[in-house]
């Protein structure tokens, strides 16, 4: 297995791990009430710290990982932080979400089909499953995911990252 290979096994591993909790589909996510008072995370990154928090307390409320809206965020180039626009964008993802667990697909499986499905629509991912064996295989994927762990990790994934896919071209 060569060395970005493995990275990204790791990755996906220490994803699938979490990924109960991630999106909400195990009975022990987070509530809005049990983080109550909790000091919202945030980080050095390209997105205001106002940003950041009405992302945290809606990804809460809502039961999405907030490290992964950051990442989706961060790889799309993201500009537009107004409330309203986050809060559509964060639906879209819980749209996305809930059309694959409906669908039938393992928790597993979900994760890698919602951000395939947010970068290339739904269409565009059966496409792609078609095509490949896995959505791990798409660079898209693999750059949310990477964000989405150094940002777990408490690494700014901006420094952390060596970016050889350009935010927001897809």
């Amino acid at each position: 297995m060569s060395a970005p290979r493995l990275n990204v096994a790791f990755m996906t591993f220490a994803l699938l791990i979490s990924f109960g909790l991630s999106f909400g589909l195990s009975a022990e996510a987070p509530t809005a009430d049990a983080l109550h008072g909790e000091q919202t995370p945030t980080y050095d990154i390209r997105i205001p710290r106002s940003a950041q928090e009405a992302i945290w307390s809606y990804s809460v409320e809502r039961g999405v990982s907030y490290e992964l809206v950051l990442s989706v965020f961060l790889v799309d180039g993201r500009s537009d932080f107004s409330i309203e626009s986050m809060y559509q964008e964060i639906d879209t993802l819980i749209f996305i979400r809930d059309y694959w667990v409906a669908e039938g697909h393992s928790n597993e499986a979900i994760y890698f089909l919602i951000l395939l499905s947010h970068n290339r629509g739904i269409d565009g991912c059966y496409l792609f499953m078609d095509a490949n064996e896995s959505a791990e295989e798409d660079p898209y994927v693999q750059q949310v995911t990477q964000m989405k762990y150094l940002l777990e990790q408490g690494l700014n994934p901006l420094d952390a990252l060596d970016l050889k896919i350009k935010p927001g071209v897809y």
